[in-house]
């Protein structure tokens, strides 16, 4: 078996830990950080897991939240099990991700957006 990861652009640090529309009659289940990095973690002990499938494009997510999911993905690696990188777009967040996996694959009209990573501390 493989595990699909398909991360949401919004990723709350726990699930359901994020506004509900007034107007949505359906609410849909949206793991948090602590939830997915169980599961990984779960994954890289469970023997029926083969590898992780990691499909995400955006990631609307700070600096220190893709750096967790990382090392999720290390340690998963670290058992001897692959992950395999696949979107349509990857800005630098999801790019992150996905350079974690033994194969990463691009949309023939896809895009990889890196600006890098700053910070900007103020002067008073």
């Amino acid at each position: 078996s493989v595990l699909h990861l398909e991360l949401d652009p919004v990723l709350p640090e726990l699930t359901n830990n994020i506004e509900i529309s007034s107007f949505e009659l359906k609410q849909t289940d949206i793991l948090g950080l602590h939830d997915i990095i169980y599961a990984i973690r779960y994954a890289a002990t469970d023997r029926d897991i083969k590898g992780i499938y990691l499909d995400t494009e955006t990631l609307a997510t700070g600096f220190a939240n893709t750096q967790e999911l990382h090392q999720a993905l290390q340690f998963f690696k670290d058992s001897g099990k692959f992950i395999v990188a696949y979107g349509r777009f990857f800005d630098q967040n999801s790019y992150h991700l996905a350079s974690m996996a033994d194969y990463i694959g691009v949309h023939p009209i896809g895009l990889v957006d890196l600006r890098g990573y700053g910070a900007q501390i103020p002067f008073f």
